[in-house]
């Protein structure tokens, strides 16, 4: 099974705007994929949700929500079509909802969320066409009623999450997890490997495996998308090669232009 993680850092572009919405009408192949933000999903057409071992058919008005780090796929023998909020951990974290230690209960009806749901998609919108302020505002306060009422009426104890994965997709999440927090550290195969208590040799292959790149890949993926958020706010090219970890400004210039596609320069406040 091949599997991908989504690492969302392009959320972290805009501050006034915490979530993502995707209407999907397609989808590409049916791979699995996991990621940290957890994703709220409106259906409108017959689907299936695999989440681990787990099935679950899916109709027009149901909702689903794809747990924090839960290997998921939706896929239909017809394009599906489904509107999806991805929400981003920390503005959930800020707001006092640990959805990283919460169980979200995978699928339910719900006329109320749904509608809800309807709410975020059309302020999201109003503030891509405007990028207002105060429709970033708007935005914010539909998403914290959605989560409100997500973590009132449908969570679950945590006993219920899947305890299916194998050790090497424990070991994968654990490495993502610290490279994605301590991205602008000195970091090596061999203190990844300690942390897991594997060889780095098998790390390197299990992660390429579960993530389809290289852990140097990934990490300078992780540094470029952050320093990326940095520069936009207006912090000197100086400031981000040192705040994401890179060992010189020639290195980080380099990096990120093979990254990026152009130079840390060029990125527009």
């Amino acid at each position: 099974m091949f599997t991908s993680y989504e690492h969302h850092l392009d959320i972290l572009q805009d501050k006034l705007c915490p979530v993502h919405h995707i209407d999907f009408y397609k989808l590409k192949a049916c791979v699995y994929n996991w990621h940290q933000n957890i994703e709220v999903i409106r259906i409108c057409k017959d689907c299936i949700l695999q989440s681990g071992d787990r099935e679950y058919a899916l109709h027009p008005g149901d909702m689903a929500v794809v747990n924090a780090n839960a290997l998921h796929r939706l896929y239909a023998e017809d394009l599906p079509h489904f509107y999806t909020l991805i929400i981003d951990e920390s503005f959930c974290k800020e707001n006092g909802i640990h959805t990283d230690k919460l169980h979200f209960t995978p699928v339910f009806r719900d006329a109320e969320c749904f509608s809800l749901h309807e709410q975020v998609t059309e302020t999201f919108l109003q503030y891509q066409k405007t990028e207002d302020a105060l429709d970033g505002a708007k935005l914010r306060i539909a998403l914290l009623r959605l989560l409100v009422h997500l973590q009132e009426f449908h969570t679950e104890p945590t006993e219920n999450a899947l305890q299916d994965n194998a050790p090497a997709e424990e070991y994968v999440k654990t490495v993502i997890e610290y490279l994605s927090s301590n991205y602008a550290q000195n970091i090596c195969l061999d203190d990844l490997a300690g942390i897991c208590g594997i060889s780095k040799y098998h790390l390197i292959r299990e992660f390429k495996r579960y993530t389809g790149q290289s852990v140097l890949t990934f990490l300078n993926t992780v540094r470029c998308k952050n320093a990326e958020a940095f520069l936009k706010q207006g912090q000197s090219v100086t400031e981000v090669a040192e705040q994401c970890g890179f060992e010189s400004i020639a290195y980080f210039s380099r990096t990120y232009k093979k990254y990026m596609g152009i130079s840390p320069s060029q990125v527009k406040s």
